[in-house]
Formats: structure tokens, sequence, C-alpha cells
């Protein structure tokens, strides 16, 4: 015991004796909480390698959308190629040469054919002066000439001693009258085309016709 300030004996107190660190070797069993932490890890790597493997291996979820199928880009190019062949380049002409002491003549006028009119006069004043092919029976064809005298000119006729007259008795229509010679006083008629380029008829015996005659023109007489 001892006294202290106040003269009152104490008994002192003894600390515990703390014990000393030694160097052994770690026990068998680990703390709790390392072994929690430690577990975690292993789980979050082992979740992390399998996400990247499924993501590379599947790629995207997308239920929706197919997957594109990406074309290597040379196929792509030599298609390209394949589809639009280059342009030939296009080859310019040298311009032509002028001509020296060229001519240009214009085309000839094209000259119209006269349409021949319709003559109007009375069928007795046109048949005046004109000459017809005479087609009668047989097959003998001759030269006939209508006079102004009211006579018809046939050389035929003139060497077997006839005379015939003529005279309008319609506008298409002449009479035709043997007035001297064989058979005399017969009589026929001869009827004109409209454009009066010909006529026809029945012969003198009633049993013959007169052919279509033409009309000679001045470049048709031979």
């Amino acid at each position: 015991m001892r006294r202290d300030l106040d003269g009152v004996f104490t008994t002192p107190i003894q600390k515990a004796a703390t014990p000393q660190r030694t160097n052994r070797p770690p026990s068998n069993g680990a703390p709790r909480s390392g072994v929690i932490a430690a577990t975690l890890g292993g789980i979050i790597i082992a979740l992390g390698i399998g996400a990247f493997f499924v993501f590379n291996k599947v790629g995207p979820t997308n239920p929706t959308a197919p997957p594109i199928e990406q074309k290597p880009a040379t196929a792509t190019a030599t298609s390209q190629a394949k589809q639009k062949p280059a342009a030939a380049p296009a080859t310019q002409m040298p311009p032509a040469a002028p001509k020296k002491n060229a001519v240009t003549s214009a085309p000839p006028k094209k000259t119209a054919t006269p349409v021949a009119q319709p003559d109007t006069r009375p069928l007795e004043q046109f048949l005046v002066g004109t000459k017809w092919r005479w087609r009668g029976s047989g097959a003998s064809q001759h030269e006939v000439t209508f006079l102004g005298d009211g006579t018809l000119e046939m050389e035929d006729w003139t060497r077997q001693g006839l005379v015939t007259g003529w005279r309008q008795i319609s506008p298409n229509e002449v009479e035709l009258t043997i007035m001297q010679g064989r058979n005399k006083n017969a009589t026929t008629t001869i009827t004109f085309t409209e454009d009066r380029s010909s006529f026809s008829g029945m012969d003198y015996d009633k049993k013959h016709m007169i052919s279509m005659s033409p009309r000679i023109e001045p470049r048709d007489k031979k």
C-alpha cells in the first residue's frame, strides 16, 4: 500500500500483461469478409467473360431485324465495273475542207402540165375539120374527116363513088346518110363520148357495130 496526497493508503492496481506478437504462420481458417470478397470477384470475372463470348457469337439482340450480310468491298466494286462498262471516247471528225469555186445551181422548176379544158361549143361546130379513125365492119380502118359542107370525106368511100352527109341530132349524136352511090338514103347514128374523144354506133347494114373510133390528133396522124 502507499499513501496518496491526502494521506489515504491505497492499493495499487496492476495492469494486465500485454501478449507479445510472435511470427506464427496463419491458421487454416481465413477471415469471413475476405472469403466473401474473393467469391464475388470471381463471379464478376466469370460473368464478364461469359458476356464477352455471348456478345461476339450472337451479336446484339434484335428479334425483329435479321442479320445483315456484309459483302466484301472488292466483290461489289467488281460487279459495278461489270454492269457499267466504260464509255469509249468520242472521236471528233476533222472539219470538212471548203470547196473551191463551188457553184450551186437551183433545182429545175417543174412546169405544170396544162389541163385540157372541155370544149363547150355545140357538137356541130366542134366536128368541122376534125379527123377520126373509123372502125366499122370488117378489119379495115379508115380515116374520116367531118367537112364544113356537111359531108364526110373518106378515101375508100370516094373511090366507090359514095357521098355521105352528116348532121347533129342531139348534144352527143350525129346522123349519117348515104346521099349518093349504093344503098342510097341508108342512115345510121353514131354517139360521141362526153369528152368528145371517140364515137361508136351501128353500121349501115344494122347488123355490125361500129367499134369505138378515136379522134386523130395532129400529132397522131401518120
